[in-house]
């Protein structure tokens, strides 16, 4: 349910919203459930005798169409209403939950004004920072823009820093179309030690002197093309249901899995005698930390890795991210036509309807599209079997 919904002349409200409504009987008018109770918590802990007036209307571009505008019979004090999610309407209430009704108070917005900057669809370039995982830059990028829909194209460990993909709202279903074959890193590895976690996080298992490594260079373009890479056992990766880490902390052995990785370039940036720093172009789902360890296997020597540094995903850069302590609501976002480098299908209302309704269209081009409907890019179609196939529509 979207308590967030704007609903006007110039935007009706859909039927799938509808269908999600869930409205109860509040002495003969129908009022959205979630609404309703907060209203009534608010009544009963501040003893207040309000009644309701009007809510439901069938009318779709009429805000009451949500079940969450609530015509009153007294005012309530601003600052009472947002602590119970609602904000104030002219002589009615609005609940919108309570992070949202904050930051519409506080930043002195309407709803409507509100939808102008929030409630978006977009996917936004992070710099992650070492010592937090990618779930907590998604969190923190979702409180920012106020919303729990948040995703990524690709986990970065806690110790990891650099690009993140991230997907705001409806771009998060965007997930399995912006698949990036390859990704660049820049790796510190620590010289003389091989952990059970392969970074410098973990656990000792290995120890040597540490050395500077003969014909390091090339070792390292030994390992260019494609190669049987095992995962390592503290990953996220499931076997039988499970995941390997939990196996890991329960001291459970178990055959790892091997995957065809491909380094399609590595090279060597800098030796000392403690560490080196290299740089890698590899294909999506290659560990750099079951890298470094098969480097460490070839001369054997032990090596674990001591950071990580992600700068490119696809054509996308470190050095066009934002680091997450500076991403505001102003940052800058990305869009269909900014992530996708499809050819542009212009669509008239007749097939934007068969679209939208699942009708089968026969086509003329081949693969993926990016659609244009009123002069805006609202999505992506595919030919699939000489018919017109919706992949993703952001309306």
């Amino acid at each position: 349910m979207n308590y967030k919904v704007f609903v006007n002349k110039d935007n009706p409200i859909s039927n799938d919203y509808l269908n999600s409504m869930h409205l109860v009987d509040y002495n003969g008018i129908m009022v959205e459930k979630k609404a309703l109770n907060m209203f009534k918590l608010m009544l009963n802990e501040n003893n207040l005798d309000v009644n309701i007036i009007k809510a439901y209307t069938n009318d779709k571009r009429d805000e009451h169409v949500t079940g969450l505008l609530l015509d009153i019979n007294k005012d309530i004090d601003s600052t009472l209403l947002e602590k119970y999610g609602f904000i104030k309407e002219e002589k009615s209430i609005r609940y919108t939950g309570k992070s949202t009704a904050k930051i519409i108070n506080d930043n002195k917005l309407t709803l409507e004004k509100y939808n102008e900057f929030y409630n978006k669809s977009f996917l936004v370039l992070v710099n992650k920072p070492s010592s937090i995982t990618s779930f907590d830059v998604c969190e923190k990028v979702g409180k920012i823009f106020d919303t729990k829909k948040v995703g990524h194209t690709g986990t970065l460990d806690p110790l990891a820093s650099g690009l993140m993909l991230v997907l705001v709202n409806k771009y998060t279903k965007l997930n399995n179309l912006i698949n990036y074959d390859y990704k660049e890193y820049i790796a510190v590895v620590e010289k003389g030690i091989e952990t059970d976690t392969l970074d410098i996080t973990g656990k000792v298992l290995k120890q040597k002197n540490k050395i500077m490594i003969d014909d390091l260079k090339d070792v390292l373009e030994s390992f260019k093309g494609k190669y049987m890479q095992e995962v390592p056992i503290y990953s996220a990766v499931k076997i039988n249901g499970k995941k390997l880490y939990e196996y890991a902390r329960e001291n459970k052995t178990i055959d790892l899995p091997k995957r065809e990785v491909e380094i399609k370039d590595i090279e060597l940036i800098e030796e000392d005698n403690n560490s080196f720093k290299f740089r890698c172009l590899v294909s999506k789902g290659t560990y750099i930390r079951s890298l470094i360890r098969d480097i460490g296997t070839k001369i054997n020597y032990p090596l674990t890795m001591k950071s990580l540094l992600r700068t490119k995903e696809g054509k996308f850069k470190l050095d066009d991210s934002i680091k997450l302590s500076d991403i505001n609501i102003n940052s800058k976002k990305l869009y269909l036509k900014d992530i996708f480098d499809y050819e542009i299908l212009d669509i008239d209302d007749d097939l934007y309807k068969s679209i939208i309704n699942g009708v089968k269209v026969k086509v003329d081009f081949n693969g993926k599209r990016l659609i244009k409907y009123n002069d805006e890019i609202i999505g992506i179609v595919e030919n699939i079997n000489g018919y017109i196939s919706k992949k993703f529509i952001d309306i």
